[in-house]
């Protein structure tokens, strides 16, 4: 895993450089899915102890720091409830839980304005952080740089930063010809340029992360949600598995193609401190246990878990028959 997250850093970095060296719109959306990849594996090293590569996750303009203690201490231990901060903090844009008061631009233009917002989301989300920071409730970290040292990064191993540095300290700016008044409208148009490069991998790789952590096998109509029926037994195990599906085999076997995508979710969810790179060892014990018990088992294909967010959101009625899983094989 670690050779992993560090290979996908390396090609972050020089997707980056090629877009901000040759203003390219292409390498900055591979830049981007890089970034996303990247923070998917981040993920994996939130739940171990203190490690720089979880901080990769703040190259987000996000917080590594905020989200792995929601993100264990609600979203893990009540999967798809009101409680669930990874479901309700999306409210009122996506009412993932069945309502019946639901609007129309909820249930169904949702399909539009969601691909939008899966993009700009995360500025809004960095203002709200500022403003935080501001009002004195939240402290600034020395990770919150990141992004921001991205940025720094490739301006300079493009060359502008140190052409600007020339027309700081040196004056060049002072100098009545016009060749220096070119040479600064230049830098200042490269300056620009790669400001819309960084925009463009922050916004590709934060769309897919978005649009993968919603598909990654929590939100379907068949899956649990607040309201539907559940077990009298109230076993924390048993309410892991009606609370997630898998995404494909494909994504359950090929470790990469799992880390990269939330895969192997129910053993995720069952041992969330067990490195991605183990968890398909345990894939035969869950099965065994699952057939014990009369548990079914489910995994869909990435079609129908895509499919099923966008289901789960046009549903007002709660499920109120017994969760599939536990129907009799």
């Amino acid at each position: 895993m670690k050779l992993m997250q560090d290979s996908l850093l390396f090609g972050f970095l020089v997707f980056s450089i090629l877009a901000a060296r040759n203003f390219n719109i292409f390498y900055a959306i591979i830049a981007g899915i890089f970034l996303n990849f990247m923070v998917n594996v981040a993920h994996n090293f939130f739940h171990q102890r203190d490690n720089w590569r979880m901080l990769i996750f703040d190259l987000t303009l996000n917080s590594s720091r905020e989200w792995r203690i929601s993100h264990a201490l609600s979203h893990h231990n009540y999967p798809n409830t009101i409680i669930d901060y990874e479901v309700s903090a999306l409210e009122p844009h996506f009412e993932l839980l069945p309502k019946s008061n639901k609007s129309f631009l909820h249930r169904y233009a949702v399909i539009v304005t969601g691909s939008i917002l899966y993009s700009v989301a995360i500025y809004s989300a960095f203002v709200y952080r500022v403003i935080l920071y501001k009002m004195g409730k939240t402290k600034f970290y020395k990770e919150d740089i990141l992004p921001f040292l991205h940025l720094f990064l490739i301006i300079g191993l493009c060359g502008s930063l140190i052409q600007g540095l020339q027309f700081s300290f040196l004056g060049l700016h002072d100098i009545s010809s016009e060749e220096p008044k070119r040479d600064k409208k230049l830098f200042e148009g490269n300056i620009c340029c790669i400001s819309r490069i960084w925009l463009v991998i922050h916004t590709v790789g934060y769309y897919f992360f978005t649009l993968i952590g919603l598909t990654a096998g929590h939100h379907h109509p068949n899956i649990y949600h607040e309201g539907d029926k559940h077990l009298e037994e109230k076993d924390w195990g048993l309410h892991q598995i009606l609370a997630t599906r898998e995404r494909g085999e494909l994504f359950m076997n090929n470790v990469f193609l799992a880390s990269i995508s939330f895969g192997n979710h129910t053993l995720h969810h069952l041992f969330p401190t067990v490195d991605h790179s183990k968890l398909p060892y345990l894939q035969e014990v869950l099965l065994e246990t699952c057939k014990e018990f009369d548990i079914k088992f489910e995994v869909y294909t990435p079609w129908e878990t895509f499919k099923g967010l966008y289901l789960q959101l046009a549903t007002i009625k709660p499920n109120l028959s017994l969760p599939s899983i536990m129907k009799k094989m």
